[in-house]
């Protein structure tokens, strides 16, 4: 078996001097296959210590799962059985924290299917000939999962035969052979889980099994749970591991936040949980240890414990424009952190929750919430209202284009501020006004001031006389680790030129969600390449039902990242910050819609700030119909950044320089000709046309081998697509890729 499905031949079987071992089947195997038997000496465990040491590691796990099941000694095959299974499937530090599983077969395991061992459990009674009033169900015991099958194993608890279902409703928190008393908890029934089409099968009956009262246990902590005890009136919170023993910060005790009272009728609580997370530093050490109390929100129901839920943050495009205005202006950038953001929030309605498990509270009493609370459906636009109340109150203006954007302008000097969910971007034109907002924030919030920004939301921020750049290397070597891509070789684009993707070819991905998640990682990328924009357009289009063809052209990106991870995005201190805008597009794009795409970058002076690939909504008759719809879409793009200037307090010179690579598209611009053609665009493509009348933009012709937004349409040959690099303001910084 392990020749056949992982490729790799077993030279040495080291053993003791057990009787199975030394049967003339065992070692005639052993010869068949060339193996050499290795043996202990006889009371000499230590020389086959790994075996020993394992073997102690299955019997305490497998122990400790029949105590809490109180299973009798007979099943101790199957605990042995799934301590293996769960044992395979948990971190291990000697293997860099992940699975044995994932070390064996190159994927991370699933625990969608994990159930508590020993548990009640119901499987659907599918015999065929089965009265009106029989069961339809069999109360059993879950033992295990099904070997070769993708099931579970269970023990009917009245014939006390073995069953394999994939039809079975688990309470997991009922024991049946438990004869502990305990207080009961009430265990809401899972959803059905469908696991294989096999009917029932019934296995040889086993002994007689004693019948006990069934009790209800106390949920079991696992490796992720805090445990507290409130002998005063904070919290004292233990994380399960040794680093976490001693926090850097206290953590609030909720006393603050919350008062007791009794449930009034009609009203509903909700529970809380404690949550642990290790933060980490840019370079992969740890920052430090985080633990909170979080609500279940997920129980909440709209309309009565909450109504609205939208929290702005800001936009990416935002974020571009504040380092490529500091960099020109030499404005500095600090970074600070809002302790325990989302505690700040005042609640609009009456949210009500059960005490947290440990916390000494008299029956009958629950906690009402007097401020937001990490969980809460609410919490981050309570957050943000109550961040942007106490900013205007300062005398920020919060403004209407980027409501995470907000600006003071006095006679001491201009600041802006930058707000995403709780970090913080202050620039301006004094380091004492940006202090002054530091103590006001910190008198109110209590602040982590992380000085001048280095890293922001992923992003590793450099700085120098030159100008400031951002990369996302760590990133960028985080996924090439995941994949287990360390080796492999290099690639010198995103994609082979002149690839098209269809939806129908190839075979069907078999874990569609890795591909899934690899785009989202390319597109949290996309803050500072520019480069693989277009491949990601491409590769978004098969998230429903991707294939092999496209997990092999994700898998090329990654490889042509790791080769590039040392790029980034600069912004030029000695820049104009005039603005100019590039459209492109590509007719007809897609083999199996054949609609086309639009692709645009806009840049404030030489700095890069925005950029866009995205198929059209409707099919274009021409390609001059297609660069026309391109141009409209990069028309309402400029218009939106100029807003923005303007908070920024940057003077605009219009026109705009608007280079596009389409004569035609041009003309319809610039006069009503080939009316016959263009009749039946839509009103809102005009933009252009009225934009260019109100001398806001001015039409450009530019040869299509020297257009920057040509990366943004198409894939781009070795030679053309290293220079359309350099056009975008992405240069190579003085570290390797790991």
């Amino acid at each position: 078996m392990v020749q056949t499905q992982f490729d790799v031949k077993v030279k040495f079987v080291r053993s003791d001097n057990g009787l199975e071992f030394l049967s003339l089947q065992c070692q005639s195997l052993f010869s068949n296959l060339g193996i050499i038997h290795q043996i202990s000496c006889t009371y000499t465990p230590q020389q086959n210590g790994l075996v020993e040491r394992k073997h102690r590691h299955l019997l305490n796990v497998a122990r400790a799962l029949m105590i809490q099941a109180s299973l009798p000694k007979k099943f101790w095959g199957e605990a042995i059985l799934i301590a293996t299974y769960l044992i395979n499937r948990l971190p291990s530090s000697l293997l860099g924290w992940k699975t044995p599983y994932e070390i064996l077969h190159q994927r991370s395991p699933t625990y969608d299917q994990l159930k508590t061992f020993g548990c009640l459990a119901f499987a659907c009674n599918v015999k065929p000939f089965k009265d009106k009033f029989d069961a339809r169900a069999h109360k059993c015991v879950f033992i295990g999962y099904s070997s070769g099958q993708n099931a579970f194993k269970l023990c009917d608890l009245n014939n006390h035969s073995v069953i394999i279902s994939r039809d079975v409703v688990f309470h997991e928190q009922n024991f049946p052979f438990s004869t502990s008393v305990l207080p009961d908890l009430t265990a809401t029934p899972l959803p059905l889980v469908s696991l294989t089409d096999d009917p029932l099968m019934l296995s040889n009956p086993t002994p007689p099994l004693t019948d006990v009262p069934e009790q209800s246990h106390l949920p079991h902590s696992t490796s992720t749970d805090l445990h507290f005890s409130s002998s005063s009136s904070k919290l004292n919170p233990s994380l399960p591991h040794d680093e976490a023993t001693s926090l850097p910060s206290p953590v609030i005790p909720i006393r603050r936040n919350q008062e007791l009272t009794t449930l009034p009728e009609g009203k509903r609580a909700i529970s809380s949980k404690w949550v642990y997370k290790v933060k980490l530093n840019p370079d992969g050490t740890v920052e430090r240890y985080k633990a909170r109390l979080v609500a279940k929100g997920y129980n909440q129901i709209e309309g009565v414990d909450f109504f609205d839920s939208f929290s702005p943050v800001a936009k990416t495009v935002t974020v571009r424009i504040m380092f490529s205005i500091a960099s020109a202006y030499s404005w500095p950038i600090h970074q600070l952190d809002i302790n325990n953001a989302f505690l700040h929030g005042y609640l609009d309605e009456a949210v009500y929750m059960t005490p947290p498990e440990g916390y000494e509270a008299p029956s009958g009493m629950v906690c009402k919430l007097k401020r937001s609370l990490y969980g809460l459906k609410q919490a981050s636009r309570q957050w943000n209202l109550e961040f942007t109340t106490q900013l205007t109150a300062y005398g920020f203006r919060q403004s209407t284009n980027d409501h995470c954007l907000f600006t003071l302008s006095s006679a001491h000097g201009f600041l802006a501020l930058l707000v995403y969910v709780d970090d913080v971007l202050i620039t301006g034109t004094s380091d004492t006004l940006i202090q002054n907002v530091k103590s006001y924030l910190d008198r109110l919030f209590t602040i982590k001031d992380l000085g001048y920004v280095k890293y922001f939301l992923g992003l590793e921020v450099a700085r120098s006389s030159d100008g400031l750049s951002v990369s996302q290397h760590k990133c960028i070597c985080d996924i090439v680790t995941e994949l287990h891509l360390q080796d492999a070789k290099t690639c010198t684009t995103p994609l082979p030129s002149g690839l098209k993707f269809s939806a129908n070819e190839g075979a069907l991905l078999q874990e569609p969600d890795r591909y899934r998640r690899l785009i989202g990682k390319f597109l949290y990328l996309g803050f500072t390449r520019p480069d693989i924009s277009f491949t990601v357009q491409q590769l978004s289009q098969f998230l429903q039902h991707p294939t092999q063809q496209h997990w092999d052209a994700a898998i090329h990106v990654v490889r042509y990242l790791k080769g590039s991870s040392s790029m980034a995005l600069f912004f030029p201190s000695q820049n104009s910050l005039q603005l100019s805008a590039f459209s492109d597009a590509d007719w007809a794009t897609c083999v199996d819609s054949r609609r086309s795409v639009t692709g645009y970058c806009i840049f404030l002076g030489s700095s890069l700030i925005s950029w866009k690939t995205k198929k059209q909504n409707i099919v274009s008759r021409s390609s001059a119909e297609a660069e026309y719809r391109a141009m409209a879409t990069t028309v309402c793009e400029l218009l939106w950044i100029t807003y923005i200037l303007k908070d920024f307090q940057v003077p605009l010179t219009t026109p705009v320089p608007f280079w596009c690579d389409n004569q035609a598209a041009l003309h319809i611009t610039a006069n009503p000709v080939f009316h016959e053609q263009t009749k039946h665009l839509d009103i809102d493509c005009h933009i252009v046309r009225n934009q260019y009348k109100a001398g806001f933009i001015s039409p450009r012709y530019i040869v299509g081998h020297l257009q920057p937004a040509d990366a943004f349409t198409k894939i781009l040959p070795v030679a053309a697509f290293t220079q359309s690099s350099v056009k975008l303001g992405l240069v190579s910084l003085p570290y390797a890729p790991t």
